[in-house]
């Protein structure tokens, strides 16, 4: 992980390269929201055949016009109206291919820290029955990630079924990180049995303690090691949705739709209330002022999981969330769980808190909640079908990165017809877009380099302890950048964002520098066939290292990544040039 960066940059002279002189363009910024809805009838079955005047789209009240319309059944491209239908085995060969713009992203995400050990196989079963059908969709990519802090990578985007299956068995029997259920069952022994059993009547150790003082100092000592644990569980919250919201904004660098499959029991939205409610069954006779309600609204999440939605709604993600939350008796509350609990209202309270955080992720995002029972075969084969059959609605935004949210309604005329798509968007600056792009080379190897970028790492230089000192030399060749006549010089304007991924897959937060280029005018045609170099140290700690760096022409507003691997007890490996 980068523990701090120190810039040093500088333009000079590189390669001698050939290059035509540079032409001033004028750059025009066109916002396009793209929204994909599922349209269905009474019963859930989709419904295909529409067209774009079939529809409206509204952005927080105000009508819409669309620009762009798109429409797949079965994972192609749907024929245009009146076309004739190829038939037999001519319907595969005739199809055309998937546009970019529509290819699907399948992404399981994995959250140990609230899937507890008791649920996964039943839970993965699940998974692999998802994926499977998930890649008969046309074009689709399925990648594999956990989370128990950080975000890890655990099978890149593949097509390859069988290589994904093995991964998911490896995955199903990791040990989770949950703290729910079992996990807190000391301290609820101790509750439960202090409860059970106050002190005998009299003095307690000699000491001249009443048995009623006794018990309320032990009741008093009890709630403080339940704040504790709900300070706790808040803490491992709030790490576990930045880093789901930080996994989102990188994945709105990659082309396409992309569908998160959420695999967990859900995030509590108020971490610790079950404790604390649990607490104040078995002792409000100890502080008739305690209210567990209140004091539980200090560890809520409510903001930190909106962010996250509406993060998702702006990178084009769309939630699937197979419910892991325990499914024994009608409140689903586990057999253990009830018997030592306190106040069972409490344990149905959160089982349903959970499932509501389930059920607010796939809604806002126009997702589904895949959850047990006699209707999941068809649940699971109407969410493949959502990747398959759908429109694409793309309309010219009235804003270009204002930094707001804004809401979007779309409306079907078909009698009867049911929709699901997102509900809006956060319109994110273009600077965010670029530290999104930035992110995704990082975590996905997704680059895109026009301006020929290159990146090389130095041999890193020991520092105290396991950190070292890195140095990387960065080039872009001087004629695919736009500079501007400025009296004596031409001038333009280049910004660089940098991230780095260690070996446990933590990652640093894009930052962004920029940097003027003035090339004297009477040095300007040999200027333009040689390289711009910028140089860049940066402390990292000791194994594997991967960074990516991004570099956009302010002028034309263009943009370049290249990555770079490297460990730092050797010499720089796999460092990238112009792709």
């Amino acid at each position: 992980m980068v523990t701090a960066l120190l810039v040093v940059a500088s333009v000079m002279p590189g390669a001698q390269q050939k290059h035509a002189p540079p032409i001033v363009i004028e750059t025009v910024q066109v916002n396009i929201v793209n929204v994909e809805i599922v349209v269905t009838d009474r019963e859930g079955r989709s419904i295909s055949g529409l067209e774009s005047g079939d529809f409206e789209v509204f952005e927080d009240g105000k009508p819409i016009r669309i620009t762009n319309f798109y429409a797949a059944v079965g994972g192609r491209p749907a024929p245009p109206p009146g076309a004739p239908s190829p038939a037999g085995e001519a319907v595969q060969e005739q199809a055309a291919p998937t546009p970019e713009a529509q290819a699907l992203g399948l992404v399981f995400f994995i959250d140990n820290a609230n899937l507890t050990i008791s649920r996964r196989t039943a839970i993965f079963e699940q998974v692999r029955s998802l994926l499977r059908q998930g890649l008969q969709t046309g074009g689709a990519q399925v990648l594999l990630a956990t989370s128990g802090g950080a975000v890890r990578i655990r099978q890149p985007f593949t097509s390859d079924e069988q290589a994904l299956l093995a991964a998911v068995e490896h995955l199903e029997h990791e040990v989770g990180e949950a703290r729910g259920g079992s996990e807190r069952n000391p301290l609820l022994t101790r509750l439960m049995g202090s409860a059970a059993a106050p002190a005998e009547a009299g003095t307690s150790g000699g000491r001249g303690i009443s048995s009623q003082d006794f018990d309320r100092q032990n009741a008093l000592s009890i709630r403080e090691d339940v704040r504790s644990a709900a300070e706790e569980a808040y803490q491992q919250t709030r790490v576990t949705l930045n880093a789901l919201t930080q996994f989102v904004d990188s994945l709105a660098g990659l082309p396409g739709r992309k569908a998160l499959v959420y695999v967990g029991e859900g995030v509590p939205m108020r971490p610790g209330e079950a404790l604390l409610q649990e607490w104040e069954a078995a002792f409000r006779n100890y502080d008739p002022t305690f209210n567990a309600v209140a004091e539980a609204g200090r560890y809520a999440v409510n903001r930190e999981f909106g962010e996250m939605i509406r993060r998702a709604n702006s990178a084009r993600v769309t939630f699937y969330c197979v419910d892991g939350s325990p499914d024994s008796g009608s409140a689903g509350v586990s057999a253990e769980r009830a018997s030592m609990t306190a106040d069972p209202t409490s344990s149905i309270m959160n089982a349903h808190n959970l499932r509501q955080s389930l059920e607010s992720m796939a809604g806002a995002t126009g997702g589904r909640t895949l959850a047990a029972g006699p209707n999941l075969a068809t649940t699971l084969a109407r969410t493949v079908e959502d990747f398959q059959t759908y429109y694409s609605l793309g309309y010219a935004a009235p804003h270009i990165g204002d930094g707001k949210y804004h809401e979007i309604e779309v409306r079907v005329k078909r009698e009867g017809a049911r929709t699901r798509y997102r509900e809006g968007y956060l319109d994110r600056a273009p600077d965010e877009r670029t530290a999104e792009r930035n992110l995704s080379a990082l975590l996905f190897g997704t680059v895109s380099n026009p301006l020929g970028l290159a990146v090389t790492v130095a041999p890193a230089e020991k520092q105290k302890g396991d950190t070292f000192m890195v140095t990387l030399s960065i080039t872009v060749p001087l004629g695919n950048l736009v500079f501007l006549p400025r009296e004596e010089v031409h001038e333009g304007s280049v910004s660089l964002w940098m991230a780095t991924r260690d070996a446990d897959d933590r990652l640093s937060a894009p930052g962004k520098k920029t940097f003027p280029v003035r090339i004297p005018n009477d040095q300007l045609q040999s200027a333009l066939g040689q390289l711009g170099s910028f140089t860049f140290q940066m402390l990292v700690n000791k194994g594997p290292q991967r960074v990516a760096v991004t570099l956009r022409d302010e002028l034309s507003q263009t943009d370049s990544t290249a990555v770079a691997s490297f460990t730092t007890d050797a010499a720089a490996t796999g460092a990238t040039g112009p792709t």
